[in-house]
């Protein structure tokens, strides 16, 4: 059986947010990660993420090592969207 399914109305961010969700280091690894090119996992369920969140305008992807591939960081990492919260730790 094949459904094909589309939006008619936009994303709504409607589940539990956690006070302490930090955009910048979480791990958007997602399941499929066998399924594609190396790290693309990661760029398609940060944008998809983004996008049920209402931010998708704030995607962007600068490439090389670039928000949202997994990295350890001592900083805010680079290419992070400006239209995303800032974690508490980083002061800019």
């Amino acid at each position: 059986m094949f459904i094909l399914y589309w939006r008619t109305t936009p994303p709504q961010r409607d589940w539990v947010i956690e006070p302490d969700f930090d955009f910048a280091t979480a791990q958007y690894t997602g399941p499929g990660g066998a399924y594609v090119e190396q790290f693309r996992d990661t760029i398609k369920v940060s944008e998809m993420f983004l996008w049920l969140c209402g931010r998708h305008k704030s995607f962007q992807n600068l490439g090389g090592q670039s928000w949202p591939l997994p990295a350890d960081r001592n900083d805010l990492p680079y290419g992070f969207p400006a239209g995303l919260p800032q974690p508490q730790s980083v002061e800019l």
